[in-house]
């Protein structure tokens, strides 16, 4: 169970659908945004430029999940978590770049708290 929700995690599953990497607008991109807005006090003009970013790690993420959708074998797991991670560093360093040093500190703080939760027991 804790595996799943490890890989979960890893692929960015945030009750999505095939259609959310496809719509300019989902709704996961609209709370991802909305959160990181609200924790990191985003300008207009940030939301603006995280907006195009988030949308494409979204569909990144979809497509690592749908490649090794049909690959359950532990080696395949591990393959997909890999991806996944990449794909979030690469998109980690573009947002990144937008926030200031004061909210670059805070979103790494969320980012590890995150870790944190899915790294506990399920038990």
């Amino acid at each position: 169970m804790n595996r799943m929700r490890l890989m979960a995690l890893a692929l960015g599953l945030f009750a999505t659908t095939p259609l959310v990497a496809q719509r300019p607008d989902s709704a996961e991109v609209k709370e991802r945004l909305a959160k990181i807005s609200k924790e990191l006090n985003l300008t207009p003009q940030q939301k603006e430029q995280l907006k195009p970013i988030l949308q494409q790690e979204v569909a990144d993420l979809r497509a690592v999940k749908d490649k090794y959708k049909a690959d359950p074998s532990a080696a395949g797991k591990e393959s997909a978590k890999k991806e996944a991670w990449a794909v979030q560093e690469k998109y980690a360093t573009q947002i990144n770049a937008v926030l200031t040093p004061d909210q670059q500190a805070k979103w790494k703080k969320m980012k590890e708290e995150k870790m944190k939760e899915h790294k506990k027991p399920a038990y």
